[in-house]
């Protein structure tokens, strides 16, 4: 389907199981569906909500095309057979999952159900796939539909910004700042830089270019291991810039993702962290919680690092693996 993105200020992206179906007519669609996939404070997983899908000059979306993909019976497709017939609703033949994009207020109706004016389809699954399998096939598939909204190039961007949006400026600019743990180049630190708020990378193999903008970036060189004492209890400025530090970050942070977690409750401050490699032979010791199995699995790690402790789950608006488990300061959870 053709996709034109237009503009994306405070885009929301959602994973729906769709319910029914209307067609109005080929530039119009409307999906009766219940949440899997939710945003903080949009749409909560569980929720119903109707989504509106029209195609028009900004938005081009080939109706006829969904109604293929939700496997519907092929007399549908031609919409309503009467002048004053608004169509009927239509129940899939296959369970199929919608994912999209929408930038607009949800209103909800008079039951209560929201409805959502959908801004782009970004992608049409079987409603029985597991939605982390399919971030991996995203993250490995160059025509991944997710694409065309944020490219990898972006994701630091797209981080840094979560950050402030979730956190607040004055928070994360508190103290010295936030920790970008295993941040490599710096990306991530120079972004938050560009928005005003002080970074600190810590990285044991840092490879930040050297430019005008990251000659003001403190680095730490060295590892995050366990819960970062051996860098916490130093009596420098190293020391100084770990326990002083507003909020800890990681953008794929491998080795050091469950560090960063261990650190943040030992200062008792927020984390943000987007799980990537779970290295089980490296980390034999990682035990389910549930079920007591070893944690071999993306999602097995996610839900180890949830089991911690108390925190949440947002997804972020880019290809791969773009779930960050993160915790809130004590007075706002």
């Amino acid at each position: 389907m053709s996709i034109e993105t237009g503009s994306l200020t405070g885009a929301c992206f959602l994973y729906v199981r769709v319910e029914q179906v209307k067609i109005f007519d080929r530039n119009w669609v409307v999906l009766e569906a219940e949440c899997v996939r939710g945003s903080l404070n949009r749409l909560g997983v569980g929720e119903k909500c109707i989504v509106n899908i029209k195609s028009n000059k900004t938005i081009k979306v080939d109706v006829e095309q969904i109604s293929q993909d939700l496997t519907l019976p092929s007399r549908t497709t031609a919409g309503p057979s009467k002048k004053n017939d608004t169509g009927s609703w239509v129940q899939p033949s296959q369970s199929r999952v919608v994912f999209f994009c929408t930038n607009k207020v949800m209103e909800p109706n008079r039951r209560g159900i929201k409805i959502i004016e959908c801004h782009s389809i970004l992608g049409i699954y079987d409603g029985n796939d597991d939605l982390d399998e399919i971030d991996q096939r995203q993250e490995t598939t160059d025509a991944s539909p997710i694409s065309v909204i944020h490219e990898k190039d972006q994701r630091h961007r797209i981080f840094a910004e979560w950050l402030v949006q979730t956190y607040g400026h004055d928070r994360l600019s508190s103290g010295s700042g936030v920790l970008d743990v295993a941040g490599g180049n710096g990306a991530l630190s120079l972004a938050l830089l560009n928005m005003g708020i002080t970074s600190t990378l810590v990285d044991p193999n840092p490879r930040v270019a050297k430019s005008s903008e990251s000659l003001s970036l403190k680095i730490i060189p060295h590892p995050l291991n366990g819960d970062g004492s051996d860098l916490c209890d130093r009596r420098d400025n190293v020391g100084e810039l770990i326990r002083n530090c507003s909020c800890i970050a990681g953008m794929h942070p491998d080795q050091a993702t469950e560090p960063c977690v261990d650190l943040a409750l030992k200062l008792q401050v927020p984390f943000a962290v987007l799980p990537c490699c779970v290295m089980p032979t490296l980390f034999p010791h990682r035990i389910q919680k549930r079920h007591g199995d070893p944690v071999r699995s993306y999602s097995a790690f996610c839900q180890y690092l949830l089991d911690k402790t108390p925190s949440r789950v947002g997804y972020l608006p880019f290809v791969g693996r773009n779930k960050v488990i993160y915790s809130l300061p004590e007075n706002e959870e």
